[in-house]
């Protein structure tokens, strides 16, 4: 188990590490769901909509909590998001892309997370999630939004905001 982050004055807990599900040689199971919408009313394709997408979920344990979660990528902050319910938002939004998210009215910050998941993976890099828990999830986003902004090497290390 990995220390919190402190940040901001905001205690980070270790969730896990973000790991896409591997078949059974080793490789990353791809899907792509876009294939499997049936697009009646003709929406376009996202420009992050087209797979291959990964699989991966947190514990179910945080089911109805809500916070702060970052993501760290090989140890750099990377993604600083908010959620009302955390497990759903990893477990139904980043780690399981719905084929309806891939076109227009969808999700595509789902879509967008899970290919910076992928490709960290594919790179040979780790992704590390922490997550502070707050009703208050608002405006802890908000003042962490504002003060990395703020600091030029954010934009330079390829800070992504949700």
């Amino acid at each position: 188990m990995k220390d919190p982050k402190p940040l901001l004055g905001y205690e980070f807990e270790y969730v896990q590490e973000l790991a896409p599900v591997m078949d059974m040689n080793g490789k990353i199971k791809l899907f792509y769901p876009e294939e499997k919408y049936k697009n009646i009313k003709n929406h376009k394709l996202l420009t992050v909509g087209t797979g291959p997408f990964c699989h991966f979920s947190i514990n179910p344990k945080w089911t109805s909590v809500s916070g702060v979660y970052v993501f760290y990528i090989d140890d750099e902050l990377r993604y600083i998001g908010q959620c009302l319910d955390f497990a759903q938002r990893f477990n139904v939004g980043y780690g399981t892309i719905s084929p309806r998210c891939c076109y227009e009215g969808g999700q595509s910050t789902n879509c967008k997370m899970n290919k910076v998941v992928l490709a960290a993976y594919e790179n040979g890099q780790k992704v590390d999630l922490y997550f502070f828990a707050t009703p208050d999830y608002d405006r802890v986003e908000f003042e962490f939004n504002t003060t990395l902004q703020a600091d030029a090497q954010c934009g330079a290390n390829g800070y992504v905001s949700g």
